[in-house]
């Protein structure tokens, strides 16, 4: 910003404080001449450089975001245990293994024994404790495929109808550590035993198919995205002093409403509590126009309160010329203010149909440009 911006944003901030310190005095002093014309210099100070601010920044750049979209996790969708097959191979041969392993088993422990006959006697027993070496082995071998066969089946077991499963569940089942349970389930996805496994957050869940991993990835996805948002937001102080000015103000409106007793003052309380409220949704859409809207939460709202309240006052005292009068003209004032909100409102909003408008020219322009409308922007139109 320019040392010229600077002074004559102080300049402006100087002269509508000014202002504001004698519409103060003024509801202070029960001195209700000429305020509305207060009111509106002030109020018309600050909308213009609300508009500036408006149409500058929309003309010269400003921070915009966009919005993540995903279909999120929907247990209708997810994969059932009747289809479990179609993502993970049917453990099979396990009695086989088990028969092999008790049969070579058998013959390794009668090896041992014929060999330790042998040895007692002095006779050659090499022979036999080289069988019962390789007979030992190839029990243990199908020994140890029976075991992954059962805790394979034990796995899968311990899905859910979903097909998911905590790491955790599967060792408790198991009988054994989840580090352990992690290099099985790594193995048995590579060797496709499950065909679409995935492991996630840090190895802790298992997931049975790819359908599940993608919504895991969306649910990630969103929840990112709901972080960034939820910093934003508590980083936002400024946002968060505003909403509660505006909460304040609400309340305050809700309760004049309630005592005040002219019904054109009521419904004027209506008017701006639903004005308020419509500034609150498109700054927490928008928390950058923001800035745009501080001299209006730090002045006009509390003076607005502050003048329904001197209204009130007067309904309750004796009616007198001065005071119908003073009653008049914070009435006049009110609409002014009300005004002004509509307009604020108005200018607000003004800047993201400007934005619509340009998206449109520019896709018309595209369109044009890429032969798929049927002008162009460059054909030269003649009568």
């Amino acid at each position: 910003m320019s040392d010229r911006h600077r002074k004559n944003n102080f300049y402006i901030d100087d002269l509508v404080k000014r202002l504001g310190d004698t519409i103060d005095t003024k509801i202070n002093e029960s001195n209700f001449s000429d305020l509305n014309e207060t009111v509106k210099r002030s109020i018309d100070i600050a909308l213009d450089q609300v508009n500036n601010s408006v149409i500058g920044q929309n003309l010269f750049g400003r921070n915009s975001y966009k919005k993540f979209y995903n279909k999120g996790y929907d247990p209708s969708n997810t994969v059932q245990t009747n289809k479990l097959d179609i993502y993970a191979r049917r453990p099979e041969n396990y009695a086989v293994n088990l028969v092999f392993q008790i049969i070579f088993g058998a013959t390794s422990l009668l090896m041992l024994i014929l060999g330790i006959i042998f040895l007692v006697l002095e006779m050659n027993f090499i022979p036999f404790f080289a069988i019962f070496g390789l007979m030992f082995g190839i029990s243990y071998f199908f020994s140890r495929k029976r075991k992954e066969i059962a805790r394979y089946k034990s796995y899968i077991g311990s899905l859910d109808q979903n097909g998911y499963a905590e790491v955790s569940s599967m060792a408790y089942r198991v009988g054994i550590a989840e580090s352990s349970v992690v290099k099985d389930l790594h193995r048995l996805i590579d060797k496709r035993f499950f065909y679409q496994g995935h492991l996630v957050e840090n190895d802790t869940i298992f997931l049975v198919n790819d359908e599940l991993y993608s919504y895991y990835q969306s649910g990630q996805e969103s929840r990112r995205q709901r972080d960034i948002e939820k910093e934003k937001l508590e980083s936002n102080k400024e946002l968060k002093e505003f909403q509660d000015t505006c909460q304040e103000a609400k309340q305050e409106l809700v309760s004049l409403e309630g005592s005040l007793i002219d019904p054109d003052m009521k419904q004027r309380c209506s008017d701006i509590f639903c004005l308020i409220e419509s500034l609150e949704t498109i700054v927490a859409k928008n928390p950058g126009k923001l800035h745009r809207l501080d001299r209006f939460s730090s002045y006009y709202m509390p003076i607005t309160i502050k003048l329904l309240r001197s209204y009130q006052d007067l309904e309750n005292k004796p009616s007198t010329d001065l005071l119908n009068k003073s009653m008049i003209e914070i009435g006049t004032t009110m609409d002014t203010i009300i005004e002004a909100y509509q307009r604020l409102v108005d200018q607000l909003i003004q800047v993201d149909n400007i934005d619509i408008k340009s998206d449109i020219s520019v896709l018309k322009t595209m369109l044009a440009q890429d032969g798929l409308s049927g002008t162009s922007p460059f054909e030269n139109k003649t009568e």
